[in-house]
Formats: structure tokens, sequence, C-alpha cells
């Protein structure tokens, strides 16, 4: 009997996720993709352990992978792979990254899993089904007071995406309770769906990055926009913004002042 796409993702990662625990002291950098931006021998295999996972349960699904070249995201069931969100804490040791599976039709996530296989927290949803954490139902944070929010965001790769994520905390920070840097984009997206953080913010993801957590926070009844409040429904290359809907919009307009003030137009 053929398992679902959803125990298939939740199996793969997980599978990863033991390899990278259990072969910390190899996360060696073995090449550099930019400033940051690295690829460690961790990566590498956990990405291979991945595939080969899924190729058992799905032969003729595709895949799309930070480590692989990959051809455009069409319309074909594909495997949108990040086998390490937060390589660069994982070169440094620093104790929090994640392992990201998600399958993709019409580029829109149908099966998702989000693994932190140090705190051996698993997030996973199907779509129409909910979502989960370590196999609890879980909704974003409701009626959560702007000055009382715990917001996470992060930097990337792109610089002009990382200053601008750091004006708009600065732009934001006098407002909210706090925010956090996480280091790995997945992660701070399943805290919102699992209520550990109000919202998230970030101006350039990539669709490795979003397409499981962003499954993620759709079935725990959030939303997921970009700066200018436009739905992102499907893996893509851009900003994000997601937490309860009210949220979304203070954060966009705290963009919406930041670019005001800096005499930008909106893109």
């Amino acid at each position: 009997m053929q398992r679902s796409p959803g125990a298939v993702a939740i199996a793969a990662a997980q599978e990863a996720g033991a390899y990278l625990r259990a072969n910390l002291a190899e996360s060696a950098i073995v090449a550099t993709k930019g400033k940051g931006d690295y690829v460690t021998g961790l990566d590498l295999g956990a990405n291979d352990l991945i595939r080969s996972h899924i190729r058992a349960a799905f032969p003729d699904h595709r895949f799309f992978t930070e480590e692989t070249a990959n051809l455009p995201l069409g319309h074909e069931p594909t495997w949108i792979i990040d086998p390490v969100d937060g390589t660069l804490n994982i070169a440094n040791g620093f104790p929090l990254f994640s392992v990201s599976v998600a399958l993709v039709v019409d580029k829109r996530p149908v099966a998702g899993a989000v693994y932190d296989p140090l705190l051996d927290d698993l997030f996973a949803a199907e779509a129409g089904n909910g979502a989960t954490w370590n196999g609890s139902a879980v909704a974003v944070a409701e009626d959560v007071a702007w000055e009382d929010a715990l917001l996470g965001f992060d930097l990337g790769h792109d610089e002009c995406a990382a200053a601008n994520s750091l004006a708009l905390a600065a732009q934001l920070r006098p407002q909210v309770a706090g925010l956090r840097l996480i280091g790995s984009a997945a992660l701070g997206m399943c805290f919102v769906a699992a209520g550990r953080l109000s919202g998230f913010f970030h101006h350039r993801l990539e669709p490795w990055d979003m397409a499981a957590a962003l499954l993620l926070v759709q079935e725990a009844r959030g939303r997921v926009a970009t700066f200018d409040g436009k739905a992102v429904t499907a893996a893509q290359v851009g900003p994000v913004v997601c937490g309860q809907a009210k949220l979304v919009e203070r954060i966009c307009a705290g963009e919406a002042a930041r670019l005001d003030a800096a005499g930008v137009a909106p893109t």
C-alpha cells in the first residue's frame, strides 16, 4: 500500500535529521556560493538521503532542491527540498537549523514537514488536514496585542533584502514586545504556525525556504502575504510576511511607513 505524501515527507525529514544529528562533527564547509552562503558535506548527504527516500515511494515525481541544478517549477508533482535550512548555523555549531521537505502540485504545497533534529521538533501538514507540532494540532496565535507581539525575521544572503529587513526591524522594534533573528526561515514560519512567534517576515525567500512552512502556516489558520498584502499561495522567490491576519497588516503597514520615511516608492 502506497504511503501518503505527508507520511513520506515526515519520514524523509526525520531520516535526514537523524543523519545530521549523528554527524554534526562533520559539518565542514565544502563549497561557498556567496558571502555567508555555504554548502557543507552534511547538506549534500542529507539531500541524497531525502531524494532516495522519496524516489522509492514516488519514482515519477520531480525534485527541486537547494543543492542541485533545477528546471523551472512547473505543474508536475515536485518535491521541494532544503536539506539544511540554516547552513551558516550548522557550519558554526550554532544549534538552530531544520530540514524542510514539501510536495507541490501546480507550485502549491500539498504536503510538508519541517524537522528540527536537535530539539526533535516535527512540524507537519497536509492540505485540508490542519497543521501539527509533534503530532498535536496547532494554530497561529490569535488576539495578540500589537504591543505584546514577538516577531521573528531573517536576513538571507541578498544584501539589499537583508538591509531592508534590518531597517524594518528597527522601524517595528519600539512598537512590539521583541524581535528574534532565527537563522532558519522555515523554522521561523513554523514557530508562527505553532504560536511560538506572533509573526515573521523576510524580504527574499527561495522556494525551498518557504514551501513546507507556507503550508504549515496556511493549515494553522494563518495568513501568508507579500509586503503589499498580496496572498502568497505558491512556492516562489520573494518576500513573505506571516501570522494572524491583523498582525500581518500591521507588519505591512510598518513596511509602508519605512518606505515612505525613506522616500522609496513601494514595489
